[in-house]
């Protein structure tokens, strides 16, 4: 998955079930029959989507999961430990989340996020960047150069002008990339005709 963007909390919740569910030696199946206690009524299939992040994950989902594992488990699972996550949790179209800020969330921990969302999105925004700086070997103030040469302004003004006010996360990562690709083959350009005029 791009780095640039976010991980669906959907994606986050499967990865964690695969997670605990493997390292107990359970299997798909009998994660099935355990949550029909719950009101899950699925498969061995479904458990599988869930696992590859194919299944919604609405709060009722989220705990009647939490008290199926406690079930088969034997043991206390808390709700935090289904959406851990290094990096943002898309929470929806238009909101993500820092992993480690939900996880505080969900355990009634007192968080700050600023204007709700500010925070994280002004740290995704310096994430991608950093990433894609990595990508093309430059420096973070590299970039910026770059981008201002050949777009007037910054890589993420650029992929949010392209992107539109209502893009989601994946739409911003496709853009990330071609503006990754265009950034590239300027540079190279730029570097082939200075080796040119020598």
């Amino acid at each position: 998955m791009d780095s640039t963007i976010t991980t669906p909390i959907a994606e986050v919740v499967g990865g964690n079930l695969k997670r605990i569910r493997t390292a107990h030696g359970l299997t798909t199946d009998q994660i099935a029959v355990a949550g029909r206690r719950f009101g899950l009524n699925w498969t061995d299939s479904r458990v599988s989507a869930m696992e590859r992040g194919k299944v919604s994950c609405t709060l009722a989902t989220l705990v009647a999961l939490t008290l199926t594992l406690e079930t088969v488990l034997g043991e206390k699972i808390s709700l935090s430990s289904l959406l851990a996550h290094e990096g943002f949790v898309e929470l929806n179209d238009d909101y993500s989340i820092e992993g480690r800020t939900l996880s505080l969330f969900v355990a009634n921990e007192p968080v700050e996020v600023g204007f709700f969302g500010a925070v994280e999105v002004t740290q995704q925004s310096r994430k991608a960047e950093e990433r894609v700086a990595k990508d093309l070997n430059l420096s973070i103030a590299q970039l910026a150069a770059e981008a201002e040469r050949l777009w007037g302004h910054g890589f993420t003004e650029e992929r949010d002008l392209r992107a539109g006010d209502h893009a989601n996360a994946q739409k911003r990562g496709r853009i990330a990339r071609v503006l990754k690709d265009e950034l590239s083959q300027a540079i190279t350009q730029q570097k082939d005709s200075r080796h040119g005029n020598d």
